[in-house]
């Protein structure tokens, strides 16, 4: 859980260092997460399986790991909205989750779902992008 984590905790950190504008490093982070779901296809599952049968671990994972991934997805859409890219009337949270269900649905299911998603194997990060390029016109300006 700690190994997964670091990785997407190190491409918040890689992603917030660059001066690109937030739907922009979005994006590029969101980008960044296939590759390592490329990588390393069973982890995500780990941590969701903490999530619906938790152990004593997951308090502690959850707050120090997890919330920390929600809290910058959030800050990207605050920035977003400020600068317009979003719209205003969008809670930031609330499309942060949005975007962070869409990622991990897709990942849990994907090799479920691959021939209902009509995308082959090794197109995992175009069908992604194109899901959430679909989600975020419906919220941007």
């Amino acid at each position: 859980l700690n190994e997964q984590s670091n990785l997407f905790l190190n491409l918040i950190a890689r992603v917030s260092s660059k001066d690109i504008a937030p739907l922009a490093k979005l994006r590029e982070y969101i980008t960044a997460i296939s590759e390592v779901q490329k990588l390393h296809p069973h982890r995500i599952h780990l941590i969701y399986r903490e999530l619906l049968t938790p152990t004593f671990m997951c308090d502690s994972f959850i707050k120090n790991r997890l919330y920390k991934i929600h809290k910058f997805m959030s800050e990207l859409v605050t920035e977003a909205i400020a600068d317009g890219s979003i719209h205003n009337n969008m809670q930031p949270t609330h499309v942060a989750f949005t975007l962070e269900s869409i990622i991990v649905f897709f990942f849990l299911t994907h090799d479920q779902i691959r021939d209902l998603g009509h995308f082959e194997n090794g197109t995992e990060s175009t069908y992604l992008e194109e899901a959430l390029n679909t989600y975020l016109s419906s919220i941007t300006n």
